[in-house]
């Protein structure tokens, strides 16, 4: 064997070695744990599952109210309730937001306005005055010291007979005697009041006035 055949198989040798080591150091690499993807779709199912187990809030009960009537605008029954505001119709105004509630009135009924205690004191006085029109008339009363209405706010200012507040008070009994003065029985407090009035002192009073 000569000297070259002899260096031949070594270096053929040598790069055989290397090989092996590129081959090995290749399978070493390959071996080397890799992050484990799997489960990210597996969270994701979760996740989705946790969001439909989730509880849902339960949705506000609608107010049905009797006294609210549908939209004047739309005649719509749906309502949204602002705590501050009042009531806004849903579909009218979409971008409210509020408590829901639901018109159950008739819009051609309508409600009758508060009477005031004027009106109520003229309400209960005013059968007795006009069925003793004639004698009050007799006995010196004018029809403005019956009927008049004062300019300014009740009970205050000169108010005819008929608006008095006395009429106001629960089983009050009025009659008419000497001198044109009308008297006024009532029980206040467990205690029999009588108060009188007649045209001379509401002569008297408007004078003072004027």
């Amino acid at each position: 064997m000569s000297l070259f055949n002899t260096l031949d198989d070594i270096s053929l040798q040598e790069e055989l070695d290397k090989s092996a080591t590129l081959r090995s150091t290749s399978i070493k690499e390959d071996k080397t744990p890799q992050e484990d993807t799997s489960t990210e779709p597996i969270y994701r199912e979760q996740q989705a599952d946790n969001k439909e187990a989730a509880p849902q809030k339960k949705r506000k009960s609608i107010d049905r109210l009797k006294f609210l009537k549908p939209c004047t605008r739309c005649g719509g029954r749906n309502f949204t309730h602002c705590r501050y505001t009042g009531f806004f119709c849903s579909d009218c105004h979409p971008e409210i937001t509020g408590d829901p509630a639901y018109a159950l009135g008739n819009p051609d009924q309508k409600s009758a306005p508060a009477k005031t205690e004027a009106e109520k004191a003229f309400a209960a006085g005013s059968p007795w005055v006009f069925k003793n029109k004639a004698a009050l008339l007799a006995a010196g009363w004018t029809r403005s010291e019956l009927f008049r209405r004062s300019r300014i706010r009740y009970p205050a200012g000169n108010w005819g007979l008929a608006w008095l507040s006395v009429w106001l008070r629960p089983g009050v009994q009025a009659r008419l005697v000497e001198k044109g003065a009308v008297k006024f029985h009532f029980v206040a407090n467990d205690r029999k009041i009588t108060q009188s009035t007649s045209p001379t002192d509401r002569v008297c009073k408007k004078n003072r006035a004027g």
